[in-house]
């Protein structure tokens, strides 16, 4: 049987994909490429995180981001209205 699809829940999938993917922020970081994945996920699928990044991780992500100049802000961690209703 073939596997469904997990969709990719932002604000999570965004961000990453700014940062250049999921797989760029586990190498750049040393966080599991597993967890990163999670964090787009719905809650309950996969150990989904709901396509929020932990608070814990964030200032992580900011040092990535920053060592690469790539500017974020607090805004790409926060839902907008357009993908709350997604």
């Amino acid at each position: 049987m073939a596997r469904k699809p997990v969709p990719r829940l932002d604000p999570a999938a965004a961000l990453l994909q700014k940062l250049g993917g999921p797989q760029a922020v586990a190498a750049g970081t040393g966080i599991a490429p597993s967890l990163v994945h999670r964090w787009m996920y719905p809650k309950g699928e996969h150990g989904g995180t709901g396509g929020f990044i932990p608070q814990a991780r964030i200032p992580t992500i900011q040092e990535f981001a920053r060592a690469r100049g790539i500017e974020i802000t607090a805004d790409d961690f926060i839902p907008t209205p357009s993908t709350e209703a997604a």
